[in-house]
């Protein structure tokens, strides 16, 4: 059963990527995403239209066979199928080795980040669960309005693998993510060039290695989105750069920034920067040979390359408007626009006084700008400084003279799209952030690492774009070798989860839980002195049970949920809302305060579960 289930994936990836690469006559490591992204528009639609996700991927497989049947038919026999099957062995062989790559470092791997528990992988076993988009789920979940497409691809991998697992989930989104880096690896290598495995290998390390560097992710070992995020709005630009302003650069570039609108909502503020670029470049900077548009058709393509991702995006919104609202858990972050106009903005940029922290909150955020590292120790401004500067020399220095212009433009990009993203994200931590989290600047690493990894891809993808010398490629390998020493610390996170003890975090509670009390039961869970993320977990793993917790501290902090001084009339009242009440963690300490709200002091022991009820002023255990 495990080489079936890590076989089908991959005969699925051959499959519709073949059919893919054959339809358009393209490559086949740039056929790749785009093909996935046409599985995920299609298990979208089949979720919206006839609630299965299942459907979406067969459609998906039916037409990929309708392509090879169409070949055969108008070539009258199979022989020329088999020999463009054979012109892309080369590259072939690298998706073989990135999917056996993904596949090998994420066995045994387990969740262990907090929103793993509470949303991203409640979607993803909601969408598995009920094949369905997980919005249409009668459970509350936090975050329920969150775009899907991510989630979508992730619940593709685990159907092909036959199994929900959290392996599966990270195997799915790195395969996404990794489809999207490899046509800027297999690309621009002379026919003599007698250095082209030799390149491409170094290509592929350095790019793979680029994520190690990165602090505020684990970016192999995670579903969070704000990393694919990054990747979505690099490869976005990568169409446009390398374009060749043809009808399927049109339908590719349209394709990628629906699913970008579809993975994160804040990604509505990069499509402008995205659609103002395109039609500069298609304008003024496309090759001569590809033949440049009239203003009048690049204008019309830049609508279409807009509307139709906003159509979609729309479509989606008004069918989960159906879903959204009294069954979204308490707590949950929307991330509706509503809220969010012009009235907002000039209140925040104004300064009118009306958010209270506002300057402390400002000054906190302008100086993690500046001395916050994102990369090492290099913050935010650096970064986006340093590339710029970069590729500016390297236009000069680096590349030929013709494609100067394309390189000094793509800088312009990077630093005018760094500078609105740093605006955008100072925006969103004054109206879209409570005071407490504000203060904090809550996730700030992975926030701003967005653009982190859309500023070095980019410019990545750009010097291996437009070096044809095999040379400089070849004396990256040295200063790659030497920087992964500096930062190898890392490195963990591309190693499988056996070889680095992941564990399921709160097995044995979760187990023990599961074991004692029927699934359609309401637990309260009483914990003291655990981390924060036990109660995340817990409630994950325990799923269908209803779990509510209570943290009994000595000190009571009403900002703070996790530390607050029970009375005993209070825990009494919280308890007697439950049908079982689990010690899951308490010490003498509790026990000595609280045991006498029990009829049976004595029933009160770390570990143990039991049936309650509310009778005489006192909590009776069975």
């Amino acid at each position: 059963m495990i080489l079936i289930s890590a076989l089908v994936p991959l005969l699925y990836v051959c499959f519709i990527n073949g059919a893919y690469a054959i339809f358009f006559r393209k490559r086949y490591a740039e056929s790749l995403a785009p093909a996935f992204f046409v599985s995920i528009i299609l298990m979208l639609f089949s979720g919206m239209l006839f609630g299965s996700m299942t459907l979406g991927i067969l459609i998906s497989v039916i037409l990929a066979l309708a392509v090879y049947v169409t070949e055969i038919i108008s070539a009258k026999a199979i022989g020329p199928l088999f020999e463009k099957a054979k012109s892309f062995s080369s590259e072939g062989l690298m998706v073989i080795a990135v999917y056996l790559f993904v596949y090998v470092i994420n066995y045994g791997k387990h969740y262990h980040s907090p929103d793993e528990f509470t949303h991203w992988g409640v979607f993803l076993r909601e969408t598995f669960r009920l094949d369905a988009l997980y919005v249409t789920s009668p459970i509350g979940i936090v975050h329920k309005d969150y775009v899907p497409a991510i989630t979508l691809f992730e619940a593709l991998w685990c159907k092909l693998s036959f199994r929900l697992s959290e392996a599966n989930a990270y195997r799915g989104m790195q395969m996404l993510q990794m489809s999207m880096l490899l046509p800027m690896i297999c690309n621009r290598y002379s026919k003599d060039d007698s250095y082209k495995k030799l390149i491409g290998c170094i290509k592929a390390f350095v790019t793979f290695s680029i994520p190690l560097f990165l602090t505020g992710l684990m970016f192999y070992h995670t579903i969070y989105q704000d990393y694919i995020y990054g990747v979505l709005v690099f490869f976005c630009m990568w169409i446009i750069v390398t374009g060749d302003n043809s009808r399927h650069e049109l339908f590719e570039l349209t394709l990628a920034i629906t699913i970008l609108l579809m993975a994160k909502m804040t990604a509505l503020a990069f499509l402008p920067m995205i659609v103002i670029f395109y039609v500069v470049y298609s304008l003024f900077y496309m090759d001569k040979v590809a033949g440049r548009n009239s203003v009048l058709q690049t204008l019309l393509q830049s609508v279409i390359v807009t509307a139709i991702p906003l159509i979609v995006w729309k479509i989606y919104n008004v069918f989960s408007g159906k879903y959204i609202g009294g069954n979204t858990a308490i707590g949950a972050g929307g991330q509706s626009y509503g809220g969010h106009n012009l009235g907002t903005l000039i209140k925040v940029f104004s300064h009118n006084g009306s958010i209270a922290y506002q300057n402390d909150v400002e000054k906190s955020y302008i100086d993690a700008i500046f001395s916050r590292g994102l990369v090492g120790n290099v913050p935010y401004a650096q970064i986006v400084v340093i590339i710029v500067a970069l590729l500016l020399a390297f236009s000069f220095w680096g590349v030929e003279k013709c494609y100067a212009r394309k390189v000094r433009i793509t800088s312009l990009w990077i630093l005018l799209a760094g500078l609105s993203y740093g605006l955008l994200m100072y925006y969103l931590y004054m109206t879209g952030f409570s005071e407490y989290e504000a203060r904090q600047l809550a996730s700030y690493d992975r926030y701003m690492g967005t653009f982190v990894v859309t500023a070095i891809f980019l410019a990545l993808g750009v010097v291996f774009y437009f070096t044809k010398t095999s040379i400089l490629v070849i004396k990256m390998l040295g200063v790659v070798l030497l920087s992964n020493i500096i930062f190898f610390g890392n490195c963990e996170q591309i190693l499988p989860g056996n070889l680095t003890d992941s564990e399921v975090l709160y097995n044995q509670e979760a187990e023990h839980l599961k074991n004692s009390v029927p699934e359609d039961a309401k637990v309260a869970v009483i914990i003291k002195n655990e981390m924060a993320i036990a109660e995340d977990v817990l409630t994950f793993y325990s799923f269908p049970i209803t779990i509510g917790v209570a943290y009994p501290n000595d000190v009571k902090d009403d900002l703070n949920r996790f530390s607050y001084d029970y009375s005993d009339e209070e825990l009494a009242e919280f308890i007697s809302e439950y049908d079982y009440v689990y010690f899951m963690n308490i010490d003498e300490k509790f026990i000595d305060r609280y045991s006498d709200i029990f009829e049976k002091p004595e029933d009160v022991k770390r570990g143990e579960i039991y049936q309650v009820t509310y009778e005489g002023g006192k909590i009776v255990t069975y």
